[in-house]
């Protein structure tokens, strides 16, 4: 489990293939935050080699598709499978297949209100992906800043 400063303490990091808050499968719990309201941030490696990325799931569909923000100013933002996370489609030759060592950050959520500005650093080496910075921009006023 890996903490997140400035959230609440059961913030934490669940990966594919382990149970995570005694949920059916890693899908399961991805869902269970969406349904709670809270985002999820994804961290996944491209199958060949190309790197990892962390991302964005803020919904589902009924089709069992996630809605994924890759932080690339709009570009690639669709609903995918988890299990097929391909852009070279949606993207027009941005060509990741983000499907492997998938991890989710989970339970992300404001420990006290601290106005329109919401730092949040996370600091962590996860299965020899070292992390990034990144910055959301949530659907409420509010800034979340991870520093991975």
């Amino acid at each position: 489990m890996y903490k997140i400063e400035k959230c609440d303490e059961s913030t934490g990091c669940c990966e594919d293939g382990f149970s995570c808050l005694n949920s059916a499968s890693f899908e399961e719990e991805i869902r269970n935050e969406i349904n709670a309201k809270r985002v999820v941030i994804l961290l996944a490696q491209d199958q060949g080699g190309k790197g990892g990325h962390y991302m964005v799931i803020d919904s589902f569909d009924n089709e069992g598709r996630f809605h994924i923000n890759f932080g690339w100013g709009g570009n690639c933002n669709n609903y995918y499978y988890l299990s097929d996370i391909n852009t070279f489609e949606i993207c027009g030759g941005i060509d990741y297949k983000f499907n492997t060592n998938q991890k989710a950050i989970i339970n992300i959520q404001q420990r006290i209100k601290i106005g329109k500005l919401i730092d949040v650093g996370f600091r962590g080496i996860m299965n020899q992906l070292h992390s990034t910075q990144t910055t959301l921009y949530p659907l409420k006023e509010a800034l979340i800043v991870l520093n991975c």
